[in-house]
């Protein structure tokens, strides 16, 4: 039997698992992720799941390299040893009952069933969250 290859040290499983909708309209992996060039523009997730932009952040992923958009988690570990890539890489292993997670879990697999969804109906939201962003946030949409 094969040995299953090692994921790279900084892979995010959210490109495969997670789905943001946005207000703007955008769909992203994660509410960290940051708006780009290349993010996905729409609200349709089927288009989302095969779009160019994805492809490129899974791509970018297994090759080991930090997606433009994912700098807010990049910058947090390197601070902190935190952020919500690791968060979700250990609620996701809980989610699937697997102690380790190889490559081939997400290059063999055609599955699209997610296990995180965020889904922003609206930007009604009178809070003042730090981490929050006008397209999310009403309170802060004024302010801007």
């Amino acid at each position: 039997m094969p040995l299953k290859s090692s994921l790279p040290d900084n892979f995010c499983v959210l490109p495969w698992t997670g789905i943001h909708t946005r207000n703007d309209p955008n769909i992203t992996p994660c509410c960290d992720y940051s708006d780009t060039p290349d993010i996905y523009k729409g609200h349709n997730i089927k288009e989302y799941q095969n779009s160019d932009s994805l492809k490129t952040i899974k791509d970018q992923f297994l090759k080991g390299e930090w997606p433009t958009g994912c700098w807010k988690c990049k910058e947090r570990e390197e601070r902190s040893g935190h952020s919500l890539r690791i968060q979700d890489m250990g609620n996701y292993k809980g989610h699937s009952g697997k102690k380790e997670l190889y490559l081939d879990d997400f290059t063999t697999s055609k599955n699209n069933k997610y296990f995180k969804l965020n889904l922003a109906f609206s930007n009604i939201c009178n809070l003042g969250c730090v981490m929050c962003v006008p397209s999310n946030s009403s309170f802060f949409w004024e302010e801007k």
